[in-house]
């Protein structure tokens, strides 16, 4: 990652609320434009959005850690880190992915294949298909006009507020789909999937 700032870390014994970190690819800025609209005071816990330079997983996984360290992230004590990962749909990623999660094992790797918008597209219909990113993104201007990956559209799209329960619900039954259909998530026939429900749902306070 190269050589980066020093900061002064965070006192852990001054917090009263956990740290919930989420490292997302600097390519665009969709995830942290997403994840931006759940900040807010009344929140039971500190919310952190960071977006990575470089997009190579590794370099992802290496970037959260630094700023896990910035923010003195604790996962023993309650604290959290997730980094945002698209699998492209291109299998030797997803290889990648699957053995760098065994090394990372305090970072909960949150990936979409083939990409975030994945995620958006739960909000309108259950049944997408296998599709590659161009095609999720073609299919989802249908329901967002002039969609773009530098907008934050939620605060203006009433779906992607009022049907987020039935986003998760959906994103549940594809990958239970799988699971007994003994499809591994890191397999190119997991597509679509998505994993970003299990940050929504701690941050809704689901679980």
């Amino acid at each position: 990652m190269g050589r980066v700032k020093e900061y002064n870390r965070t006192n852990k014994a001054n917090r009263t609320k956990n740290i919930y970190l989420i490292v997302c690819e600097g390519i665009n800025k969709t995830e942290k434009l997403y994840f931006n609209n759940f900040k807010k005071r009344t929140n039971e816990f500190i919310l952190k959005i960071e977006n990575s330079e470089a997009t190579d997983p590794k370099s992802m996984l290496e970037t959260t850690k630094y700023f896990m360290k910035k923010y003195d992230v604790d996962v023993s004590e309650g604290d959290r880190a997730f980094c945002v990962l698209d699998f492209d749909a291109n299998l030797d990623k997803i290889k990648l992915i699957e053995e760098l999660s065994k090394e990372y094992t305090n970072i909960n790797i949150i990936p979409s294949n083939p990409c975030f918008e994945v995620w958006y597209m739960l909000h309108f219909k259950e049944s997408i298909g296998i599709s590659t990113s161009k095609n999720i993104e073609r299919e989802l201007k249908k329901y967002i006009n002039n969609y773009e990956k530098s907008k934050d559209v939620y605060k203006f799209i009433p779906e992607l507020q009022g049907n987020i329960l039935l986003a998760c619900q959906r994103a549940e039954n594809i990958n239970k789909k799988y699971i007994q259909n003994s499809i591994s998530k890191y397999s190119d026939r997991a597509n679509p999937y998505t994993e970003i429900q299990e940050i929504v749902k701690v941050l809704i306070k689901l679980i």
